[in-house]
């Protein structure tokens, strides 16, 4: 089978990038073919003799393009190239340009991953910043209203118009692809509330190589770690505050890069915590492994609904305990009692409180570990998720020979 993905990037700069190298690589090991369709070029971008790819700057428009005739052309340009390489199946990532979603649904079996909710809401979060609440609106045009004056959406007026244009394609768009991919149960939920017909939609989890390199029973030590975004959503700044009422043995590694950085760095100045909360700015993947090897819990204090939370599966997979916000697939992925422990978002007192039953107690801590290594192990098997794709590229290839006949 010959497959052609589209994605923003082609390089392993995130989780969604990550996730295009590792499966174009399982894929090809299974004798398929790939090709790779992507929109922004950086110094980090792959070139792999044994997989052809594409630079094309559409996938990701501009304001200007979303606004002009160059939709026209740029549909084209595309339609060319999808009939030049002839695939079996197109398989789009993370893309901001639904115009070229449209073209390929008409042209050849489509899959589509919903990795967040940007497809369907102006926002892409689900959260409303002017109130600070997770947003359980039923996806619509309305969104786009209430994202102008509700501050979760784009600010400049073109932005705005351009984000409207995209918005009504993509609600339409999505009831044309011939299968959608999500990462959760709630995702999926969020869709067939947006009108997709949940016959057209898989929930597929990510899959992660673990060996027993990974394995990691730190028995001593108050280390916490956070890894991720530095931004108002991921509630960060709870977490620092939830530090003040910790032992002062307990430390806080923060990784990860973002608007909020020298916010929370005065935060935590204020609070006198400078010595005991550590910024760290981006650490590649290959470093990771040693910040999750020294600690003790990790920690992920959200308060928009993560879609999964591919950090918790990382900190799991490490056979690090879990302190996660309740909220979106989050809920999916941590057993209360068993992995870890779920909060409430914003509570810092509780927040604390979980925290603090992990570090004080090193037989729970190492259960939660183990349980959340075996759930990885399980739930997260290579050759479980390539099963379940294939069959999603076959049922893609069915429903489009059924809308062509």
């Amino acid at each position: 089978m010959k497959i052609l993905h589209v994605n923003e990037f082609w390089s392993p700069r995130a989780g969604p990038e990550q996730y295009l190298v590792d499966i174009c690589t399982a894929l090809n090991q299974l004798g398929h073919e790939n090709v790779v369709v992507y929109g922004i070029k950086k110094e980090d971008t792959i070139d792999n003799p044994q997989i052809k790819s594409y630079h094309f700057p559409s996938i990701f428009p501009s304001v200007t393009e979303i606004l002009s005739y160059k939709r026209r052309k740029v549909r084209k340009e595309f339609a060319a190239l999808i009939n030049k390489e002839n695939p079996d199946i197109i398989f789009f990532h993370a893309i901001w340009n639904p115009f070229l979603v449209n073209i390929a649904t008409g042209l050849k079996p489509t899959i589509r991953v919903a990795l967040d909710y940007r497809i369907f809401c102006p926002g892409a979060l689900r959260y409303r910043y002017l109130t600070n609440t997770i947003c359980t609106a039923k996806p619509g045009l309305k969104c786009w209203f209430y994202a102008n004056v509700g501050g979760c959406g784009v600010r400049l007026p073109h932005h705005r118009l351009a984000r409207l244009i995209t918005m009504k394609v993509d609600l339409e768009i999505n009831k044309k692809v011939h299968r959608m991919i999500v990462v959760s149960e709630y995702v999926a939920k969020e869709l067939i509330l947006s009108g997709i017909d949940e016959k057209r939609i898989v929930v597929i989890l990510p899959f992660k190589d673990i060996n027993n390199s990974e394995v990691n029973y730190q028995s001593t030590g108050k280390n916490i770690l956070y890894v991720g975004r530095l931004e108002r959503t991921k509630g960060i700044d709870f977490l620092i505050r939830a530090m003040k009422l910790l032992d002062r043995e307990c430390h806080l590694d923060i990784i990860g890069v973002g608007r909020m950085r020298k916010r929370l760095e005065q935060l935590a100045y204020d609070l006198q915590l400078s010595n005991r909360v550590r910024f760290l700015g981006w650490i590649p993947n290959t470093e990771l492994k040693e910040y999750y090897r020294k600690a003790q819990v990790f920690v992920l204090p959200s308060v928009w609904p993560e879609p999964l939370g591919i950090v918790i599966l990382e900190a799991m997979a490490n056979s690090v305990p879990v302190v996660a916000s309740g909220v979106g697939g989050i809920k999916e992925m941590v057993k209360e009692g068993e992995t870890g422990f779920l909060v409430k978002p914003k509570d810092v007192r509780e927040l604390a409180h979980k925290i603090k039953n992990l570090l004080d107690d090193s037989k729970l801590r190492r259960k939660c570990g183990e349980n959340g290594r075996k759930f990885v192990q399980e739930k997260l098997n290579k050759e479980k998720h390539l099963k379940i794709l294939l069959e999603t590229f076959k049922s893609a290839c069915d429903a489009f020979r059924k809308s062509v006949s």
